[in-house]
């Protein structure tokens, strides 16, 4: 694939037009498909793998915040309270919200931060690809090798 390449403002380029071919086209279905490869295999591995139960310390802490959800105790201390070094306050309600609706199904727990990491790596590549663009010179590294 050849590519002309312009300079843009901040010292980015892009490209300002390309010959395509049956090889180019080629090569961005394999990039593609390798791009796509680790979230279809971690979905299947989660599908076959999946195991509904809580494990290390969910066996502790997750029980205490539903049966404080139940009794009607939960407070917001008991969501802010620390574990540890940290405040899991956003991930206390996240299984909090998604244990109501799921009766605290920790395979629906899995696939949810199957999602949200899909997502982010979709925006990453998007952010490389508004700095960089989408051509074959942006798979190289500037002054390391050769064109």
């Amino acid at each position: 694939m050849t590519a002309y390449i312009g300079r843009i403002k901040n010292g980015t380029y892009r490209a300002l037009g390309t010959k395509t071919g049956l090889a180019s086209t080629f090569r961005w279905a394999i990039i593609v498909a390798l791009l796509i490869m680790p979230a279809i295999l971690t979905f299947f591995f989660i599908r076959e793998y999946g195991l509904n139960a809580p494990v290390f310390d969910r066996w502790v802490e997750t029980p205490l915040l539903f049966d404080r959800f139940y009794r009607g105790l939960l407070s917001f201390n008991d969501l802010f309270a620390p574990y540890w070094e940290h405040r899991p306050f956003l991930g206390r309600l996240v299984i909090l919200s998604l244990g109501l609706i799921t009766h605290y199904n920790t395979v629906a727990e899995m696939y949810l931060s199957w999602s949200l990491l899909c997502v982010t790596c979709i925006l990453l590549l998007m952010i490389y690809i508004k700095y960089f663009g989408a051509t074959q010179n942006s798979f190289r590294l500037p002054g390391y090798f050769s064109a």
